[in-house]
């Protein structure tokens, strides 16, 4: 009788801690941010052979028209591409003809968005992105692009694109956020200039690649 009290005891206690921690994980999801809950996403719904469907992916002049028609509502709007795996291109310091290609998670975004997500800066400043050319890097990434040597000033290629250099290191972001593992941020700008097909699109109303997120205003 002992054993099963015991037994039972201690089987509710460990399912309710269990229970308890991923209550707290859900609740304080996207939490990090300062300003969590007035950061947004714009989705579109869609009508699809009769069927309302929700897409993250938005047009990417919906930006320009938000600002325009409702900038007074916001404090940030900025534009999100290609969040996804790149290929990383790196010379090695010791063969300048050899190179360490590696796969890693960044996106390309607007200079709003690291004023939006404000993050924890260990080296450098957080509008790094303004410049085209330059790249934010967590720390955990540094570390694995470079070792122990100091990223700022180091240069790489994302998808064998133009040479970015690294301006600034990040703390990574927590593993319970919408950015968790994000390993660089570039800018929108290095690749919309490297993007000949965007330039001369016709109706760049009709693509969905763009992922768009805002900031509203105080009240």
């Amino acid at each position: 009788h002992s054993f099963i009290n015991i037994f039972g005891l201690c089987m509710g206690m460990t399912v309710t801690i269990l229970i308890s921690l991923w209550m707290y994980d859900e609740i304080s999801f996207d939490k990090n941010f300062s300003n969590y809950d007035r950061i947004g996403r714009v989705v579109q719904n869609v009508s699809n052979n009769g069927e309302v469907q929700t897409w993250f992916s938005v047009p990417y002049p919906l930006a320009a028209e938000m600002r325009t028609h409702y900038g007074s509502d916001f404090k940030h709007i900025a534009m999100a591409v290609n969040w996804g795996n790149h290929t990383i291109t790196i010379a090695t310091a010791n063969n300048p003809g050899s190179r360490k290609v590696l796969k890693s998670n960044g996106g390309l975004f607007e200079k709003e968005m690291t004023e939006m997500l404000a993050p924890d800066m260990l080296q450098g400043k957080g509008n790094a992105v303004n410049d085209p050319s330059s790249v934010m890097l967590s720390a955990s990434a540094a570390k694995a692009y470079f070792g122990d040597e100091n990223a700022i000033g180091k240069v790489f290629k994302i998808d064998q694109l133009m040479p970015v250099k690294v301006a600034a290191v990040y703390k990574d972001f927590p593993r319970n956020t919408s950015f968790s593992g994000l390993d660089f941020i570039a800018s929108w700008d290095f690749w919309y200039h490297a993007n000949n097909d965007l330039k001369g699109m016709t109706d760049p109303w009709r693509p969905n690649f763009v992922s768009l997120y805002v900031q509203l205003n105080e009240n």
